[in-house]
């Protein structure tokens, strides 16, 4: 009998490392980031290599090793991305809550930091602004509450602002978007060099009905 929890994280892995650090386009060409008024956008950096890519699965933990290749005569700064699905807040989802909020980084052995980007999207729009000008939380989908799953952030409003969210298609009375998420960081490939990155994260389950 196959193991139910093993299965459920191998397939979202799998259409995880699709969006993973470098998209793997071809040995010679792996993706980079660039930062603009639109938000983070995947570029191809065709000047770096991906020499190897190591992936350890468990139900605890996902791991993935990489080495990239400088091929040039120098250093080559860039914003690297990794965007986590976009997930939505279900009260019958039993693997939440899908934030992937324990991502870690290191670079040749060194944990780095890193930057977020969180953004909001209903009915096809970029909410961020609306949300944030009534200070509801987007990651958290307004500190939501899960003894009646109602958001923390949405009672505190105003009935006005409340028929405001509700009206935009935000809250019915439960939280209607989706969550964007994008860990960020700037990076250095040195000339002729490999560089040795790894991530780790846990996975989380995923259901159907």
């Amino acid at each position: 009998m196959r193991h139910p929890c093993r299965w459920t994280v191998f397939f979202l892995v799998a259409g995880f490392l699709i969006l993973v650090v470098f998209t793997r386009f071809s040995r010679s060409n792996s993706s980079a980031a660039s930062s603009g008024a639109g938000g983070i956008q995947l570029i191809r950096e065709k000047r770096i290599s991906m020499e190897k890519e190591r992936l350890t699965i468990s139900e605890e933990r996902v791991t993935v090793e990489y080495e990239f290749l400088n091929e040039t005569n120098k250093d080559i700064s860039t914003e690297v991305a990794f965007p986590v699905p976009p997930y939505d807040c279900k009260f019958d989802d039993p693997g939440w809550p899908r934030s992937f909020d324990d991502f870690r980084i290191w670079i040749d052995g060194k944990e780095v930091k890193y930057q977020t980007e969180i953004k909001a999207k209903a009915n096809g729009s970029d909410c961020s602004k609306l949300l944030r000008r009534f200070g509801v939380d987007i990651a958290t989908f307004g500190h939501i509450d899960f003894g009646d799953f109602h958001s923390i952030d949405f009672k505190k409003l105003s009935q006005s602002q409340q028929n405001k969210l509700t009206k935009a298609g935000l809250f019915d009375p439960y939280p209607l978007w989706s969550v964007l998420k994008t860990y960020h960081w700037r990076q250095v490939f040195p000339a002729h060099k490999i560089l040795r990155v790894r991530h780790e994260y846990a996975p989380v389950l995923g259901f159907s009905i």
